[in-house]
């Protein structure tokens, strides 16, 4: 039986580095010869284009009306934006190199997404005498039935709770992300239904609940983004939050000198941030005055800082001024949301209390509107 015996290639040896240099030389003449080919058939196609355009401009070749010219107008728009968008992608690319993707495109969804539905209203809103929506028949009669569906679609998240079978497949975060999305689009389309005016007096008190309980949910989101770690988030326990304030007390003693006089009048500051429960007026009155008095409060813990550095610490220069300034704002904030989270606890409750009636409110409202509607 012949057998071959096969050499292994020596990539080292002369012969081939010459090869490889020359395999890349050419490789790369061929790319920059195609690239001039490529430009240069670009800009004369172009031109071309431009010419015969501008040749037959008044032969009514295109109307913008037209579905051609129509998505000759959306693929054009669809271009600019891109171009636009090709600058911020060095600046995005440089923050998803510090920040994780997921959480950037969640910032950027929670910034956009309310100042879409806001420019969408205030469109509906200043073209509302232009007529072109009807609630009786047509577009606008569907915007009524879907918007009414969908508001009966946000029972699901408080029934997920209640109900296993719906949180087997869908986490009851999911559930609750689709509840403020869908309570937020619902309303939009409801508005858009009536064209921003009232009409009679059902659909009037009915509008009127679908506005209260949508103002109650901006509210709501508001109270339980401050008693959660954001929108899907576990709930802040009060531990927690003592916790927080710690650490950033024992940050700023890091920062400085050990002073048991700076030490003391922290502790002050802490207790009476953290002063006890005494009722909704009053607590919040004591939040309120925290939030108002912020600045007062930081130039006062600044100065407490500085003060204690010069007198306990040899070398008379202070730490960076940025670091400082960023732990002072921590902890005063740690200050401001231990004391604020009680009150927002109890809001919570009591929002819970107003908003289960008036949402049962509007739909008893909007079936009394539909039957109206369809009886009369």
């Amino acid at each position: 039986m012949n057998t071959i015996n096969a050499t292994k290639l020596n990539i080292n040896s002369p012969a081939i580095q010459v090869f490889i240099v020359h395999y890349y030389s050419v490789k790369r003449m061929l790319f920059n010869l195609f690239n001039k080919i490529w430009s240069n058939f670009f800009s004369i196609g172009v031109l071309i284009a431009l010419y015969f355009s501008l040749l037959h401009r008044n032969d009514n070749l295109l109307s913008t009306e037209a579905s051609t010219g129509y998505i000759f107008d959306i693929v054009g728009g669809s271009l600019v934006i891109a171009l636009l968008l090709y600058p911020l992608s060095k600046h995005v690319a440089e923050l998803t190199r510090r920040i994780p993707v997921r959480y950037l495109l969640n910032k950027i969804w929670s910034q956009l997404f309310p100042i879409g539905v806001l420019a969408v209203l205030y469109f509906g809103w200043l073209h509302r005498d232009d007529n072109y929506i009807s609630a009786e028949t047509g577009a606008g009669y569907t915007l009524g039935i879907v918007g009414g569906s969908l508001m009966l679609v946000l029972l699901l998240y408080p029934l997920s709770k209640r109900i296993a079978l719906l949180t087997r497949f869908i986490p009851i975060r999911y559930w609750f992300g689709v509840h403020m999305l869908l309570g937020t689009i619902g309303p939009v389309l409801i508005l858009f239904h009536s064209n921003f005016q009232i009409g009679s007096t059902n659909s009037t008190i009915a509008l009127t609940c679908m506005l209260l309980v949508a103002g109650s949910g901006v509210v709501g989101r508001y109270i339980y983004t401050n008693i959660h770690h954001g929108l899907y988030g576990t709930r802040i326990t009060l531990k927690e939050l003592k916790q927080k304030t710690e650490d950033e007390h024992a940050e700023l003693l890091k920062l400085y000198a050990m002073d048991a006089k700076l030490n003391s009048r922290l502790e002050k500051m802490e207790e009476k941030a953290q002063q006890p429960y005494a009722g909704l007026t009053k607590s919040l009155l004591h939040v309120i005055y925290l939030a108002v008095n912020a600045p007062r409060i930081k130039r006062k813990v600044l100065n407490l800082l500085k003060n204690s550095y010069q007198e306990n610490s040899e070398d008379k220069t202070l730490p960076d001024s940025k670091v400082v300034a960023r732990t002072v704002t921590h902890y005063t904030l740690a200050l401001r949301r231990i004391a604020a989270f009680r009150v927002y606890e109890r809001l919570f409750s009591l929002w819970h209390i107003l908003h289960l009636p008036l949402f049962f409110m509007m739909i008893i409202t909007a079936i009394i509107h539909i039957f109206a509607v369809h009886m009369y």
